[in-house]
């Protein structure tokens, strides 16, 4: 996992938590990484799942709740650091037909070692048994913008 995600992560819980609710939440996961994350570098998964498992325990939410929250905080601060990949899209749809080669071409260019996850139809979750997740996505009316 880059290290852009696990500093997404970081300002996510800061703003919902507080600096110091989000320090005691990291001292008490066992993480692989023991320096700070950087943008650019890489780190294990587990680290950024100890991470959110220590945050369910916090605050109460459920796994997908939190992740769900975090995936909507950060689609907006990715479209405000790469407007490229998000400007020629007029809706999710469109964007979201681009991942794979997004992930494949660009985010490659950016991060030659990054490992990006491969995005197929099938009906199976990671959080329930699954060796992948299963997103359902509603799209608002053109024109609409959900925050």
């Amino acid at each position: 996992m880059k290290g852009i995600i696990f500093n997404l992560l970081e300002e996510f819980l800061n703003e919902n938590l507080g600096e110091e609710r989000f320090e005691e939440l990291i001292e008490g996961c066992s993480l692989k990484t023991r320096e700070p994350f950087v943008g650019p570098g890489s780190y294990p998964d587990e680290d950024l799942l100890a991470i959110v498992d220590r945050t369910v325990e916090v605050t109460g939410m459920t796994k997908p709740e939190a992740l769900r929250a975090f995936g909507k905080f950060c689609i907006w601060k990715l479209a405000e650091k790469y407007p490229p990949f998000f400007d020629r899209h007029d809706d999710a749809k469109s964007f979201l037909k681009t991942l794979n080669a997004m992930h494949c071409l660009e985010v490659k260019k950016l991060y030659a070692d990054a490992k990006p996850p491969e995005f197929v139809m099938q009906r199976r979750c990671m959080l329930e048994g699954g060796s992948s997740c299963e997103f359902e996505l509603e799209f608002a009316p053109a024109g609409v913008v959900v925050k």
